[in-house]
């Protein structure tokens, strides 16, 4: 497994060790694994450009689908699995916003990698950024689209870079990687894409309504980025 910005390999000697070497440091990024013990037992060599861990299994999204296919008949994400879901991205996400001032700009499912199937972390450090603490926002500086990571309704509005915005950005697109992992497909964005409208209509149509996981998606999918939250109950 491999990208521009890192590759997965598995050890030929130990096939139940894992290294992702990043193609540059990622000091903040490693740590959001290790310190958080997201993956319990990862370790990181000193100039933060790989991270070593046990596992028995390292899946790409794509390759997880195919997996859910094959043990549920069908690709998207039962609501009880949703929780290893939820707490794994949001433990790493709260991580680098409180000790580290940063957070990604958004998400998508390519930068997704699944754990023995059931951890979950997001290695998309192109989309890292520095929230300024006295704003609570970051710059947006790089050339985006809607079809690199979910944008949220105010990056939908940005014209011209660079340019700054309320960090809560991150929540909503988190919110709608979850949703879309939760459904096994992109429909409800490609809509709200072509109206430019709020998700609450979405929101009042799935069948989970009314229970702790509709909550939740609710309070990061609000059109307005200072009411969102990442409050689970």
């Amino acid at each position: 497994m491999s990208n521009e910005n890192y590759k997965i390999i598995r050890n030929n000697e130990a096939s139940h060790i894992y290294v992702i070497e990043f193609e540059y440091i990622n000091r903040s990024l490693i740590n959001s694994i290790i310190k958080t013990k997201i993956i319990q037992g990862a370790t990181s060599t000193n100039n933060y450009k790989t991270l070593q861990f046990k596992a028995s299994k390292v899946s790409t999204y794509s390759q997880y689908k195919k997996n859910l296919l094959e043990k549920n008949g069908a690709q998207n994400l039962s609501i009880n699995e949703s929780q290893n879901l939820i707490a794994s991205l949001v433990t790493q996400l709260e991580y680098l916003i409180k000790y580290e001032n940063q957070c990604f700009l958004g998400y998508n499912t390519e930068d997704l990698i699944i754990i023995n199937d059931s951890i979950f972390i997001y290695l998309g450090c192109d989309y890292l950024c520095d929230i300024q603490n006295t704003q609570d926002e970051i710059v947006v500086s790089i050339p985006f689209s809607p079809s690199d990571f979910f944008l949220s309704p105010e990056l939908l509005k940005v014209k011209e870079i660079p340019t700054y915005i309320n960090f809560k950005t991150c929540y909503f697109s988190l919110g709608c990687l979850i949703l879309s992992i939760l459904l096994g497909n992109i429909e409800f964005y490609e809509e709200y894409l072509k109206v430019e409208s709020s998700m609450d209509i979405f929101l009042d149509n799935l069948h989970f309504k009314n229970t702790k996981l509709h909550k939740f998606l609710e309070r990061c999918l609000k059109k307005k980025p200072d009411k969102r939250t990442l409050i689970y109950l």
